[in-house]
């Protein structure tokens, strides 16, 4: 028991007084050193906070009040809990708002508040820290007097029944980083609901868009009067919600709120650039100045310099890419337990899981630059994924599967995911080793997206102006044989791919990159196309919805088992090992092997291997099992051999 203030009153340990005024407290610092707990507020102290008795402890399930999230805290450690009378609460509360009001007296920095905070924090010890920590977590928030600008806690930790992890990063108009978050903790915060989701889309697709335009043109406007001959600026907000459950129980819950600005100024042909993730405006003007800086220093450079005019994109196509799923936590919880709850089902070999995930995000970007060119986009992006773990004796396979679409409406159901990953997973199992030989190799749609990755990086302009490609100068020749295709579309609606611009601002227009085999061109911004010479493609940033196709009606992928009849089917590859200048190929892989047209067996722990620039002249047909999960669609490719190590 420990006596407060200079009252007669005794109280409880869980009991909490009001803060004193500071004089008398300050006067008894000496005696209250030697109490336990008296050093972990010597750095109070130091702000100007005085020093006092504090003991804390939990107060039960039946008498939350206001200090729910101590009491998870408890559940979590299985601290040993407490009654506190509602009043002590209430005081506890009034003690704050004139710690506070101390507080803004100080005008002390951000950043010396946080060391502050942490060495008040460390300097407690075991249950009472936690304990402490719990009721703090309800009514602490560090205030800069000198701004408007105050921060929650990064990252709290609830639940002992579900064991979720709650990053919230929400953004009150300060600074907004990644990984630290302005904003202040509501003790009384209630669960998202779906109206809540909803009103949160609609305020940032009417307000946000336009909030970023005034930023972009501040950034044009400011980089002009520090005379800066052109100049161009990316102002971006990212949000979304990220959920995963694992064996029935929520892992995660995580709501992301991201912001950008990426300014590059010009002078002449010098160029600088600096970013930020403050909006504020004198972060603006600062972040303005630094690439002014910067550009004065730097060399020329001749080829440098925004996209020419007439390069730039003016009829801006709807591309139908922004659709908001208006899933509150609880709903994605649940969806996320369906998803895996099918899968562990799907057999009796699942024996265990890596979880299923639920995850949306909406994108807003604004850009422009100082040729009059200001363009917006909005986007989402959902998808659900599961990953689970099949066993056989001592043997353990894993396999995953998930869908993805820009509107929430087009996934696939979430029993039909989990599904198809427990049945992945169960098909590994057996798995063999091969021999070495060469072989026929077939990679499925997933894997094939890769073998063209490999050669848009081959083609882009940095790696043929740098002589760092097996395919350079290759414009013109015959790469793949004459009944290959690839076409790219960059204004499909609801594409994962489709803009109506690119990053520099240039419009985007369809195109045959591949024609009965042959390379048309190369994928060019503005800057590498003048370094060769030529006009961009409007593709600074990638390729917008490249389509793998063939001349002649593309197979299914039974009928291209039966045309291979004996080889390698790949549907999963392991590794970095592929040389960008020579081509070279060599990669660990993972599948089945197939005799006389139908899969015989699972196999494992084996490479192939071969030459990039001779596998895509192999290629002997792309079947008809398209995946439109991502920015290059195709179906799966057979190559007519390759090199397999194995035993």
């Amino acid at each position: 028991m420990l006596t407060l203030r200079g009252s007669d009153q005794t109280r409880p340990v869980c009991a909490v007084e009001p803060w004193p005024p500071a004089l008398e407290l300050l006067q008894r610092r000496r005696a209250l050193r030697d109490q336990a707990f008296t050093p972990g507020f010597e750095p109070l102290e130091t702000l100007g906070f005085p020093g006092r008795s504090l003991t804390l402890g939990a107060q039960g399930r039946d008498d939350r009040l206001g200090v729910h999230a101590a009491h998870e805290l408890a559940d979590v450690l299985a601290l040993t809990r407490a009654t506190a009378p509602a009043s002590d609460a209430a005081r506890f509360t009034n003690g704050f708002e004139q710690l506070l009001g101390q507080a803004e007296c100080l005008e002390l920095g951000v950043a010396q508040t946080d060391e502050l905070l942490t060495q008040f924090l460390s300097s407690l010890s075991g249950a009472f820290a936690c304990a402490l920590a719990g009721l703090f977590v309800n009514r602490l928030v560090v205030v800069r007097a000198a701004g408007s600008h105050c921060r929650g806690l990064n990252r709290i930790r609830v639940g002992s029944l579900q064991r979720r992890r709650l990053r919230d990063r929400k953004d009150l108009g300060g600074p907004a980083r990644r990984g630290t978050w302005a904003g202040c903790y509501n003790s009384h915060r209630k669960r998202a609901t779906q109206a809540d989701v909803m009103q949160q889309a609609s305020v940032a697709g009417e307000t946000g868009i336009a909030q970023l335009q005034e930023v972009v043109r501040f950034v044009l406007e400011e980089a002009q009067r520090r005379g800066a001959a052109q100049a161009e600026a990316d102002a971006s907000v990212n949000q979304g919600l990220s959920v995963t459950a694992r064996l029935g129980e929520v892992e995660t819950v995580e709501y992301q709120r991201d912001r950008g600005l990426g300014v590059t100024v010009y002078f002449g042909k010098r160029k600088g650039s600096a970013s930020t993730a403050d909006l504020a405006a004198q972060a603006i003007r600062d972040t303005v100045e630094k690439a002014c800086a910067i550009a004065r220093f730097t060399a020329e450079d001749p080829f440098a310099g925004l996209v020419d005019p007439e390069a730039l994109a003016r009829d801006l196509p709807e591309l139908d890419l922004d659709h908001p799923w208006a899933l509150a936590p609880e709903a994605a919880i649940e969806l996320a337990q369906r998803c895996e709850g099918a899968g562990l089902a799907a057999g009796k070999q699942i024996t265990n899981s890596d979880g299923a995930s639920v995850n949306t995000q909406r994108h807003l970007g604004v850009y422009g630059n100082s040729l009059g060119f200001v363009g917006s986009a909005v986007g989402t992006s959902h998808s659900v994924s599961c990953t689970l773990i099949a066993q056989q004796d001592e043997a353990m396979e894993r396999d995953y599967w998930y869908t993805t679409a820009r509107d929430p409406t087009e996934l696939e159901a979430a029993e039909l995911v989990g599904r198809r990953a427990g049945e992945r997973a169960m098909a590994r199992l057996g798995a063999r080793k091969l021999s070495t030989r060469k072989a026929p190799v077939l990679f499925s749609p997933e894997m094939a997206r890769g073998l063209f990755r490999h050669f848009l990086g081959a083609i882009r302009g940095a790696s043929q102006y740098r002589k760092a490609s097996f395919l350079l100068n290759a414009a013109g020749e015959q790469v793949f044989p004459a009944f290959l295709q690839m076409r790219e579309r960059p204004h499909i609606r609801k594409g994962l791919a489709s803009a109506a611009f690119d990053a520099e601002g240039a419009a985007t227009h369809d195109r045959d990159l591949v024609s009965d085999g042959v390379l048309q061109g190369y994928v060019l911004g503005s800057y590498s196309a003048r370094k060769l010479g030529l006009k961009t493609t409007g593709n600074a940033g990638g390729v917008h919805n490249l389509i793998v196709g063939s001349a002649t009606a593309p197979p299914p992928l039974p009928d291209l088992l039966a045309q291979m009849r004996t080889g390698l089917l790949v549907t999963e590859l392991m590794g970095q090992g592929v040389n960008g200048v020579t081509g070279d190929y060599s990669r660990g892989a993972s599948g089945f092997w197939v005799e006389g047209g139908a899969i015989a067996y699972p196999v494992h722990e084996i490479t192939i291997a071969g030459n990039l620039r001779r596998m895509y002249r192999d290629i002997a047909a792309v079947g008809a099992d398209v995946d439109t999960r991502g920015g290059i669609l195709t179906g799966s490719v057979l190559i007519g051999e390759l090199t397999i190590a194995g035993d």
